[in-house]
């Protein structure tokens, strides 16, 4: 296993001698080795080369006499299968592996060059975005860690850009800034669609092309948070063993979540949300329009 402390420290005084190394991150830490990346090519007057498929990883053999000092990055969800890649083969190549998971069977097989990055932390993100832009205040940087904080590689962009102008040009800049995000998240449709809020939908509505929701991600909590509305509001004496949630939770579904439809209407909302799927399946059903769908038929009742 490699230490993350030493790799950077060797990236930053430029004695790397790690030439194939597997990147094992939690989340939001994708963005660590790409920093990673971008910061041994400057040093080195390299170039990073994006690969699709484990067959394009540069290899030395027998009619290799040309040393290859790029940096080949290859982005998978999971290491699952050999790489075919030992430190011999790799001499005169740098490969870096960017995964989320690796299976305990090739953990074992590339164990000696493994790093792990671990999930940023909020100050962490802050602290960034105070390094690269020190003139900012607490409120600016506050508001960009807000804007940003599930989007690093964008918020890196707009903090190249606030760099670029200096002396203070936040203020100049804030409204090309967030020209295309928002503050609002999936979970906020959800709660406007479990409380009826139309007011709200409404305003949440007129960005809801800035706002980062996965319409599977969407009907699989609209389903649960229905479910669990159901088993609260129309069971006799329901428990939060019963539903099956936590205390805390519990409470919040009864004095938050019940009393904004009907019997009649929670069990067509759950069997409409429930048939979405196989509508989708069917072909009957565009998933491109899915969002929408939803939303207007829900909250048209």
């Amino acid at each position: 296993m490699i230490e993350l402390k030493e790799l950077k420290q060797k990236i930053e005084q430029n004695n790397l001698d790690t030439y194939f190394i597997i990147f094992k991150c939690d989340k939001n830490s994708e963005f660590i080795p790409h920093q990673y990346a971008l910061e041994f090519c400057k040093n080195n007057n390299s170039e990073i080369i994006h690969i699709d498929s484990k067959d394009e990883i540069p290899h030395t053999n027998l009619f290799s006499f040309v040393k290859n000092n790029n940096l080949t990055i290859y982005k998978i969800e999971s290491l699952n299968e050999d790489l075919m890649v030992d430190s011999e083969e790799i001499a005169s190549n740098r490969v870096w592996v960017i995964c989320n998971k690796i299976t305990s069977k090739y953990k074992n097989i590339y164990e000696q060059s493994i790093v792990e990055v671990p999930k940023l932390q909020d100050w962490q993100i802050k602290d960034f975005i105070t390094s690269r832009c020190g003139e900012l205040s607490e409120n600016e940087v506050n508001e960009l860690f807000s804007h940003y904080k599930s989007n690093l590689f964008r918020l890196n962009n707009e903090l190249d850009k606030i760099e670029l102008l200096g002396d203070n040009k936040y203020e100049y800049m804030k409204e090309q800034l967030y020209v295309d995000v928002s503050n609002y998240n999936v979970f906020d449709i959800v709660n406007c669609i479990i409380k009826r809020d139309i007011v709200t939908m409404s305003n949440l509505y007129n960005n809801i092309d800035n706002i980062d929701v996965e319409p599977f991600g969407l009907l699989t909590l609209l389903i649960n948070n229905f479910r669990h509305v159901i088993d609260v509001q129309l069971s006799r004496n329901p428990t939060a063993e019963s539903v099956g949630v936590t205390g805390k939770q519990f409470w919040a579904i009864k004095n938050y979540s019940c009393g904004h439809y009907n019997k009649n209407e929670l069990i067509y909302i759950f069997k409409f949300l429930n048939s979405v799927d196989c509508k989708i399946k069917s072909g009957e059903l565009d998933i491109s329009i899915l969002i929408d769908y939803i939303i207007c038929k829900i909250l048209s009742l």
